[in-house]
């Protein structure tokens, strides 16, 4: 296998774990809505996953598409095949290191031992940054950047070509057009989770209380208040489509080596 190969492989199949990660995020949100379960992130996902028969397994398989994906990150941002600007360069090399931790989890769970971690981690490391001197403008400071993040996926959502790296002429045009709005939907719901779980971020840093900071899951757990669960369940349906749309991007995405 060549090297433009092995890198479109990698790609598709970390896009393609990404959005079987955010459908099963979805799904979850949906439960926390109606009141029979916890919104989670990625970890709550996957620990709901390996509840299932061959779960481990199932767990195994996409943390090395998650591996997959990150390592697809890295390279994009390091050699740029896209040729993309700093900023977006900058963007795709630390999503890939996220996910690169995300991955290695789920593959020590699935293949070695030990637990996936679960529930809100983001006031444990909160506290432990607010602790040094003057690091917690930093913690504002990182709140801005994932809210000023979620404000781009929803600049994107409703502004940005969407078939920009997508081959998405091969459709008819009735499904094409469907397949843009699913899209902006999902990308649209991914984009106010962040911007929340920035605000809760800045909210932590400003009243110097890490206990207001949430993560991607206590985000999604904090919209079920407010409408009794509907804001919950409109968004838990779009981050079901985000997945939908990682899935559409794994089979039509034009992948650069």
């Amino acid at each position: 296998m060549d090297q433009k190969a092995a890198v479109q492989a990698f790609a598709r199949f970390g896009l393609a774990a990404k959005g079987v990660v955010y459908m099963l995020i979805g799904l979850l949100a949906l439960a926390a809505a109606r009141g029979s379960a916890r919104a989670g992130d990625s970890h709550e996902a996957m620990t709901s996953l390996s509840d299932m028969p061959f779960g481990k397994t199932l767990v195994g398989i996409i943390g090395i598409g998650l591996l997959a994906y990150a390592l697809w990150r890295l390279y994009s941002g390091i050699a740029n095949p896209d040729d993309e600007k700093p900023g977006k360069r900058f963007v795709y090399v630390f999503t890939g290191l996220i996910n690169l931790a995300v991955a290695l989890e789920a593959i020590r769970y699935a293949f070695l031992s030990g637990n996936v971690e679960t529930g809100n981690k983001a006031p444990h490391w909160t506290a432990e940054l607010m602790s040094k001197p003057f690091v917690v403008w930093l913690v504002a400071a990182a709140g801005l950047i994932v809210a000023g993040y979620g404000v781009s996926h929803l600049v994107r959502a409703f502004r940005s070509k969407l078939d920009k790296f997508l081959r998405l002429g091969e459709l008819s045009g009735n499904t094409r057009t469907w397949v843009r709005r699913l899209a902006r939907v999902g990308i649209a719901a991914r984009g106010i989770v962040f911007g929340v779980a920035g605000g809760f971020l800045v909210k932590a840093a400003l009243e110097h209380d890490p206990s207001e900071a949430r993560d991607l899951g206590a985000s999604l757990q904090a919209m079920r208040g407010p409408f009794g669960g509907w804001l919950l369940g409109g968004i838990a349906l779009g981050l079901f489509l985000y997945g939908f749309y990682n899935l559409v991007r794994a089979r039509y995405r034009v992948i650069q080596a």
